[in-house]
């Protein structure tokens, strides 16, 4: 059967479905028929893998075009998703509507594709013309051989979107790096492919959401720093590549411009493929880092969608699988190790973990049950991927809690050692003052999807569970204060009793209270415990037997304000 892709233009968007096209090219040797408008039809001169159809009219009559398109083929499938809302609708999409996180991507799915985007298709064009190339270098002085400075490309003008702050950005860079780099800005070309003899020579491309900054990706292997679009809203921005050493949203760019200056500054050519990735969350830092392919800090709006747009938050965190997904991407090749941690992490390079693993966090030689790193192959995370709930990638613990659980339950083992949280060394030395956080939205969106995982999938401790370890009395926990816990039981003056720690919310100071309970552990009666003077947490309750009378011992914090406490101890009398 027939059929005909329907892609009248822009130019960027024409360039990103032609991987798709090769790829099948590749696959089964079958050229796809693809319509583009007229003003846009030389772009596929550059390429053998596509059987174009030229539409004499303008990019956005799509109505027009798809009638024309079934008049040819069998099966018309239009790709356009710019351009008139109500055409779009209609032949898009078709009573359904744009689900994935960028324009880029839903056109990929739309042609029944998405899954591949992670496997990074390449673009090619495999009919450029040399000798155009080469004039278009000589023309504009850039073929002399004597000129050693490295040369930095700018793509600053847009006709779709343009970048509000063009102007400052090159005065900005040029005064910065105009003694040591030679600063250029891309010229008109006779075809927008004759640019990558352009790209062949640079060390470096700085480029707004355009058809150039679409075009860096036929040439992978030149660094590429991106400032995209947000408005109306972050879908409609060129996505994050993995040949994107550096990636900024339009309007985040007056806060983040000393980072970019700072980080080209630090900035080595190296186009050698990693055979690992280190990845964290860098949505809230700011971090200034040596841009290489091996590390990848996942900066402000470098994701389709974060917890800002979609939970509410007022602190923007992303997602945990859309992180994973760009380090896969980034990655290259089944066995190159993806080593997902947080800031301030430090990883132990004659101790690196062997995949699949986890360590929990160690500073100061001081243990905490909390998972600071995860490290798996390209080839292990993929196969974890659709196993790893929706998680928000946070300042909470949850998320790794939750993540530890996917690694047990696929065989991971503890690595524990091999990484070092620094910041941590320096809270306990300081004696820092605890801050008492309360739920955000994405907390407790990632409380709830890590309570459902580990209930369904039964993954419980680094440990045996309690109930293979020892004795264990069950006790009905619901007749109880809520979130009771820490519990303390014992047989005295013929009755089974036992204290507890609970609170009204998770996350407050705790209080005590005292359980009676039945011969069958039926819990008879419950009294709350206010010892006097005791204003502040109450935890840890130990019941004790002393010169025949019950005692009781506890601790008293200071939480939420600091970290002291002292041990109390009591006669108990209970009802």
């Amino acid at each position: 059967m027939t059929q005909i892709f329907v892609m009248l233009g822009r130019t960027g968007d024409i360039l990103s479905i032609l991987p798709l096209f090769y790829s099948t090219f590749q696959k089964t040797g079958e050229k796809q028929i693809l319509m583009v408008a007229k003003e846009y039809a030389t772009i596929l001169e550059g390429v053998s893998y596509v059987t174009p159809v030229v539409y004499d009219g303008s990019h956005y009559e799509i109505t027009k075009a798809v009638a024309f398109a079934k008049t040819m083929a069998e099966k018309v499938i239009c790709l356009q998703v710019n351009g008139p809302v109500s055409e779009i609708k209609e032949h898009t999409y078709n009573g359904t509507h744009a689900i994935s996180t960028s324009f880029e991507k839903e056109m990929f799915r739309l042609a029944g594709r998405l899954g591949e985007w992670d496997d990074c298709l390449p673009l090619v064009f495999d009919q450029r013309d040399m000798e155009r190339e080469k004039k278009l270098l000589r023309d504009n002085g850039l073929m002399f051989r004597g000129y050693k400075k490295p040369m930095i490309l700018l793509s600053l003008k847009s006709n779709s979107s343009p970048f509000p702050y063009a102007d400052l950005l090159k005065e900005f860079v040029t005064l910065k790096f105009g003694a040591t780099h030679r600063i250029v800005e891309l010229p008109q070309a006779e075809r927008i492919y004759d640019l990558l003899g352009y790209y062949d020579r640079a060390e470096l491309l700085i480029a707004i959401d355009s058809a150039p900054l679409h075009l860096a990706w036929a040439c992978r292997k030149l660094p590429v720093f991106a400032l995209t679009q947000d408005r109306p809203i972050l879908w409609n921005g060129s996505p994050w590549r993995p040949n994107h050493l550096w990636y900024c949203r339009y309007h985040d760019w007056p806060e983040r411009a000393v980072e970019m200056n700072e980080t080209i500054l630090s900035f080595e050519p190296n186009r050698k493929s990693p055979d690992y990735v280190t990845v964290w969350s860098d949505y809230n830092n700011k971090t200034v880092y040596y841009p290489r392919n091996e590390v990848l800090p996942v900066s402000l709006g470098a994701c389709g969608r974060d917890s800002g747009n979609t939970l509410k938050d007022s602190k923007r965190h992303p997602y945990l699988r859309d992180v994973i997904r760009m380090a896969i991407q980034r990655a290259c090749g089944d066995e190159s190790k993806i080593y997902l941690t947080r800031k301030n992490v430090s990883i132990k390079n004659e101790n690196c973990p062997i995949p699949i693993s986890f360590s929990y966090r160690m500073s100061h030689d001081q243990f905490s049950p909390i998972a600071d790193l995860f490290c798996a192959t390209r080839k292990q995370w993929k196969n974890m991927l659709p196993d790893i709930p929706d998680l928000v990638l946070s300042d909470d613990y949850v998320w790794s809690q939750c993540l530890w659980a996917v690694f047990k339950k696929h065989g991971g083992t503890d690595a524990t050692g091999c990484c070092k949280f620094e910041e941590f060394q320096k809270q306990t030395q300081q004696q820092t003052k605890i801050i008492h956080h309360p739920i955000t939205p994405s907390m407790a969106h990632n409380q709830t999807l890590c309570e459902k995982y580990i209930s369904e999938n039964r993954v419980f401790s680094r440990y045996p569970r309690a109930t293979e370890q020892a004795e264990c009395l069950p006790v009905e926990i619901e007749k109880l204060h809520k979130f009771a816990y820490n519990p303390s039981i014992i047989q005295f003056g013929g009755r089974t009793i036992m204290a507890y720690r609970w609170q009204h919310h998770y996350g407050e100071p705790t209080k005590l209270a005292i359980a009676v309970l039945d011969d069958g552990l039926k819990v008879k009666t419950v009294h709350e415990i206010t010892p006097p003077g005791d204003m502040t947490s109450m935890e840890d309750p130990c019941l004790f037997e002393h010169n025949g009378k019950l005692h009781i011992l506890w601790v008293v914090s200071q939480f939420p304000k600091a970290f002291k406490s002292v041990v109390k101890y009591a006669e108990l009398n209970v009802p």
